[in-house]
């Protein structure tokens, strides 16, 4: 592909990709996802969704640049990451809520403890102030 002109590339679904790049370059740099040649391990190709991101070099007279990832290649990292994440945040919810449920049982018995001699007393003081007068 070196030396050739690929602006009116398309991709199986008629994405002009590099057209699309060069306008998300354009526009302070963005994401085109399309289809694009992937080259296997056994030297053969195929067609495999790839998402690229392009950026204008700054002072460098309509200059971009462009790199992107085959999404079949990040799909594992995704999955095991994932993974991962709703792990700890099941871990951390378990947690919260146990914690939540003790602190509750602990906290309810003085409240009620401290309500109860705050009532006693007020009423002591009503009983005296009442009994004075």
């Amino acid at each position: 592909m070196i030396g050739t002109d690929l602006h009116n590339a398309k991709d199986e679904n008629g994405i002009f990709y590099v057209r699309e790049l060069y306008q998300r370059a354009l526009d302070k740099g963005g994401f085109v996802t399309f289809h694009f040649t992937k080259p296997q391990p056994n030297g053969e190709n195929t067609i495999a969704e790839k998402t690229a991101y392009s950026y204008l070099i700054p002072n460098a007279d309509d200059l971009w640049i462009s790199t992107g990832v085959y999404k079949d290649t990040l799909e594992p990292y995704i999955d095991r990451s994932l993974e991962e994440l709703l792990s700890f945040f099941s871990k951390s919810f378990f947690k919260t809520v146990l914690f939540s449920i003790i602190f509750i049982l602990i906290i309810i018995p003085f409240i009620f403890i401290f309500y109860r001699n705050l009532i006693v007393g007020v009423q002591g003081i009503d009983a005296n102030i009442t009994s004075f007068f």
